[in-house]
């Protein structure tokens, strides 16, 4: 099942994300980046850009969540995926059922 039909562009959005990028992203001290919280003033200026066509918490939403790539534009890396452990053992570690 799809979710309702866009009344502006992805494009648009985004655009208008990027250009307030600096107030988008939140850098701690530690050098972490982070996206503004939803109470941040910057997404009703978002809003606002874009005529009050997205509201304050949609756009939240669609930055926090990555939709159509922002995080990436806006400079956050893709999460690094490790390898996943597996209980296998190489055949060769099996004993006999003596326990040796």
């Amino acid at each position: 099942m799809a979710g309702r039909k866009c009344v502006i562009e992805p494009s648009l959005v985004i655009d208008a994300v990027l250009f307030y990028k600096d107030s988008v992203i939140i850098t701690n001290v530690n050098g972490e980046k982070k996206v503004a919280v939803a109470t941040d003033s910057v997404w009703s200026d978002i809003s606002s850009k874009l005529d009050n066509r997205m509201s304050a918490s949609a756009l939240h939403t669609f930055v926090y969540k990555g939709r159509h790539g922002i995080k990436e534009q806006l400079g956050f890396l893709p999460q690094k995926t490790s390898p996943v452990p597996t209980n296998i053992t190489d055949e060769n570690q099996f004993s006999n059922g003596s326990g040796t």
